[in-house]
Formats: C-alpha cells, structure tokens, sequence
C-alpha cells in the first residue's frame, strides 16, 4: 500500500480533510491538542457537519474524567440525554496484549447513526449576503480510494508534520 501525504495551508484546512477522509475518529491518549480534536468532532457532529463514529480507547482508564464529565453534563442538563450516543467509550484490559485495534474496528462496524434532532441548520453557508446555500455534510463529498494518508500543514517553505492521535487514525482507517 502506497502513502499519499496531503499538504495544506492551515490547522482548519487539515481538520477538514481529516474529517472529509476518515472511516471515524478514534481517541487515543493524549494532550491538550487531542483533547480539542475530539470535542470538535463531538461537537461536528452534534451540528450536523458528519455522522461518523467517534471512540475513545479508555486505556487504562485515561478517558475516565473526561466520560465522567459529560455524564455530570448530563446530569446537570447542559448536554441533551441523547447526544452521549455520539461517544463511543471503550474499557479494555490492563492486559498488556488487548487488542485495541480489533476493538476498535469493531466498535465502528457496530455504530448505528444516533437520532440528534437538529434545531438549526448548520449546513448552510453565506456566500451571496441575498442567499443562503445548502452545503453537503463532509461524509458526502467522495471520498478517495482507500490509501494511506498523512496529512500535514504547510509552514511557509517548509513542511512540519503534525503528529496527533486523529492523524495515526487517519493513517490507519482511511
């Protein structure tokens, strides 16, 4: 299998092909720039912008603040009952052998699109100040054959590879 690196001009522009190109996004353990890429396809697909499944890997109970935070969210009403369908948390094994990928996969193949109604259309686009456009959600624009990926930002005359849990995903799943 060939790797295709995709150059682009900013941080918006790669999360973009990322989203366009993606099976699904899966949450590895990781920082601050992990935990912003997560909540912003929570949070895509909340709107509307896709319908792909998102997992976060629990290894060794990582994610377990952050999945209780958005049960309190819950409990507290600032997140609709229904949107915690749009996570998927996956609790392995300690066992140094798991097979998380394997799980992974799994995961996705079993996703079923939650029921989110939408209370405003956030797929519309202001390009004539007279017009609004419908735009087509991310997972509707063709996407390429099935390769791997590597999607990187362009800084000035040289390349910085971004490495991110959402990149290795993309690496793995496109």
């Amino acid at each position: 299998m060939q790797l295709e690196t995709v150059v682009v001009h900013s941080m918006h522009d790669r999360k973009l092909e990322m989203a366009k190109r993606a099976e699904a996004f899966v949450g590895l353990p990781g920082g601050f720039g992990t935990f912003e890429e997560l909540m912003e396809v929570i949070t895509w697909s909340q709107i509307g912008i896709h319908h792909k499944p998102i997992i976060f890997l629990n290894v060794l109970g990582f994610y377990n603040p952050i999945k209780e935070l958005v049960y309190s969210c819950i409990r507290g009403g600032l997140i609709d009952e229904l949107h915690q369908e749009l996570i998927i948390f996956i609790d392995g094994s300690d066992d140094p052998n798991f097979d998380w990928g394997t799980v992974a996969l799994e995961a996705m193949g079993q996703w079923k699109k939650p029921y989110l109604p939408q209370k405003f259309n956030w797929m519309k686009t202001l390009d004539d100040p007279g017009e609004l456009e419908e735009t087509k959600p991310v997972e509707d624009i063709e996407p390429p054959n099935r390769r791997l990926i590597r999607i990187m930002e362009s800084k000035g005359d040289r390349e910085s590879e971004k490495e991110s849990t959402m990149e290795q995903v993309i690496t793995v799943f496109a």
